[in-house]
C-alpha cells in the first residue's frame, strides 16, 4: 500500500512538472508570437515555398527539402478554413508562428521523457528549464525549422530508447520511420540510422549468436525501408539525394588525394572549428553555466564507461554525432549557427543541474544543519540567477532591431501599386509590404537599398530616392531601378 501511494506521488509530481514546462514553453511561445518586429528572413523563403503547394511540391523537392513548408501549408489550411479572405501576410505569419511554437512544446515534452530515462526528474526539470531561457531557444516562435527537425529527432530518438526494453521489430521501424520524417526537415536527421545501427551491433555484440545475428540483421532491413517510406517521394523529385552542405564538409575533413589536388586546402581548420564551438557553447550556457555543464558531462560519461547502460550509451554517441557535424559544418563552411547547435544544447542541458549536484556534495559540511540544505540552496540560486540574467534578452521582442522594415513595409505598401515588383537583398520588407519580390533587380520596378548608418549612399543618383529611413545602425532607401517608367 505504501509503495502503490509513494509510485503515485511521483507520478503526480513528473505530471506537474510536465505541466509547468508546457505551461511555461506556451506562455513565451504566445509571448514571442504577440511582440514579433518581423520574422527572419529565412522565413520569409519558407513561408513562400509554402505558398506554392501543392502545385509546386515538384519543384520546392528540387530546391529544398519539402517537410517545413508543407507543415506550413497544413496548418494555415487547418486554422483558415474554409481558404477565403485567408492569403494574407499576416495570416500565413501567426499561422507559420504556431506551428512551430506547437513542434516546440511537442520537443519540450519528448525531450522531457527522454531525461527521465537518463536522469532525476529533478534535473531534468531544472535542465529543461534552462533551456527555455538559453539564447539557443529564443527562435521557438520564428519561422525556422529547428524546433520541428528536433521533434522528430526526438521522437526517433526516445521511440529508439524506449525499445531497448522489449527490442520488437516494429519499435525499430517506428524509429526510423521518424528519423525518415525528420529527414524531410534537416538531413541531419538521417543520424538515426547511425544509432540503430550501433544499436543493433551492441546487441549483437552481448549476444554473438547466429538466430540474434538473423534476427538483428532482419530488423536492420526493416528499419531501413521504414527510413526510406517517407524519404523516397522526396527522392523521387530531388536533383540529388545529396545534401548540399555535405560535400564541402567531406572535403575539408578527407585526405587530398580523395579529391581534386587543384581545390582549395583547408587543413588546419579543426582547432579554430573546436575553439569556436566551444565559444559558442559558452555563451549559450551564459558562461557560468558552462563549467557546471562541463562537471554534469563529465560523471555522466565517467558513470556510462562500462558500457552496460545502453540508455547512457546512446546518449553519449548523440552526443558525439552532433559534435562531429558542427565541426564539420565549421570546417566546411566556416561557421557555426547557434540553430544547428539546438539538438546538442536540448539533449545536454540536464547536465547542468547534476553538475551543480555534485558540485555541492564535494563543499565541506562543517555544519551540519546547512549540509542537508546546501544541495536545493546553490541549486535553486544558481537557477534564479540563470533566469535573472536571460531575462533581459528573453523578453526583448523578436528582431526588434529591424523595426525600421516596419516602417518602410508600410509607406511602399501605401504609396505603390499592388501589381509592383521590388527588388531586395532582405526580402522582408517587400514581404510585409505584400508586394511582388523580384529575383534580380532587372526584372523589378522598385529597388531597396539597406546599408550600416556609417555607409554613404552618394553613389545614387539624387534624384533616383522615393523615400529615405534612418535609426541607429541601419539606413534604407526606396528608389526606383534604372529604366523604371512607374
Amino acid at each position: 500500500m505504501q509503495m502503490g501511494s509513494f509510485s503515485r506521488r511521483v507520478i503526480r509530481t513528473q505530471s506537474l512538472c510536465t505541466g509547468i514546462l508546457l505551461g511555461l514553453t506556451a506562455l513565451l511561445g504566445l509571448y514571442h508570437i504577440g511582440r514579433t518586429v518581423v520574422i527572419s528572413e529565412d522565413g520569409v523563403f519558407y513561408i513562400q515555398s509554402a505558398q506554392t503547394l501543392p502545385s509546386g511540391y515538384a519543384d520546392l523537392c528540387r530546391k529544398f527539402p519539402p517537410g517545413f513548408p508543407v507543415l506550413l501549408s497544413l496548418t494555415h489550411k487547418i486554422l483558415f478554413f474554409p481558404p477565403a479572405n485567408s492569403s494574407s501576410t499576416l495570416s500565413w505569419i501567426y499561422s507559420s508562428q504556431l506551428a512551430v511554437l506547437l513542434t516546440q512544446l511537442g520537443s519540450v515534452f519528448l525531450l522531457w521523457k527522454i531525461g527521465c530515462r537518463l536522469f532525476r526528474p529533478v534535473w531534468t526539470f531544472g535542465g529543461l528549464l534552462i533551456l527555455l531561457v538559453l539564447p539557443v531557444s529564443k527562435h521557438g516562435c520564428d519561422v525556422l525549422r529547428d524546433w520541428p527537425h528536433l521533434l522528430f529527432l526526438s521522437a526517433a530518438f526516445y521511440a529508439l530508447l524506449r525499445n531497448l526494453e522489449k527490442q520488437t521489430l516494429l519499435g525499430w521501424m517506428v524509429s526510423a520511420f521518424l528519423g525518415g520524417v525528420g529527414y524531410l526537415f534537416r538531413p541531419e536527421c538521417a543520424q538515426i540510422l547511425l544509432y540503430l545501427a550501433a544499436v543493433l551491433a551492441l546487441l549483437f555484440w552481448r549476444q554473438k549468436t547466429v538466430p540474434n545475428a538473423g534476427r538483428l540483421l532482419l530488423a536492420g532491413v526493416l528499419a531501413a525501408g521504414a527510413w526510406l517510406l517517407p524519404v523516397l517521394p522526396y527522392w523521387t523529385y530531388a536533383d540529388s539525394i545529396l545534401p548540399g552542405k555535405l560535400l564541402p564538409m567531406l572535403h575539408s575533413a578527407t585526405p587530398d588525394f580523395f579529391w581534386n589536388s587543384d581545390a582549395p586546402s583547408e587543413k588546419g581548420l579543426l582547432p579554430m572549428a573546436a575553439f569556436d564551438l566551444v565559444q559558442d557553447l559558452i555563451e549559450n550556457m551564459l558562461y557560468f553555466l558552462f563549467p557546471f555543464w562541463l562537471l554534469g558531462l563529465w560523471h555522466f560519461i565517467k558513470s556510462s564507461i562500462p558500457l552496460k547502460n545502453l540508455y547512457r550509451t546512446m546518449t553519449i554517441i548523440f552526443l558525439i554525432v552532433n559534435m562531429s557535424t558542427l565541426l564539420l559544418l565549421h570546417m566546411g563552411w566556416g561557421y557555426i549557427c547557434r540553430r544547428h547547435m539546438l539538438p546538442f544544447i536540448a539533449l545536454s542541458c540536464p547536465f547542468i543541474p547534476l553538475g551543480i549536484w555534485h558540485f555541492c556534495s564535494s563543499l565541506p559540511s562543517r555544519l551540519h544543519v546547512l549540509a542537508k540544505l546546501r544541495t536545493r540552496y546553490v541549486y535553486i540560486g544558481l537557477l534564479s540567477i540563470a533566469l535573472l540574467t536571460a531575462t533581459p534578452k528573453l523578453i526583448r521582442p523578436l528582431h526588434f532591431d529591424k523595426k525600421i522594415y516596419i516602417e518602410a513595409a508600410r509607406w511602399i505598401a501605401a504609396h505603390t501599386e499592388p501589381q509592383a515588383r521590388i527588388f531586395s537583398e532582405d526580402k522582408r520588407i517587400p514581404f510585409y509590404a505584400e508586394r511582388p519580390i523580384a529575383v534580380e533587380e532587372k526584372d523589378a520596378d522598385y529597388r531597396i537599398l539597406i546599408t550600416p548608418k556609417k555607409s554613404t549612399l552618394n553613389s545614387l543618383p539624387a534624384d533616383s530616392s522615393l523615400q529615405t529611413w534612418s535609426n541607429e545602425k541601419t539606413v534604407i532607401q526606396f528608389c526606383k531601378t534604372a529604366g523604371s517608367t512607374k
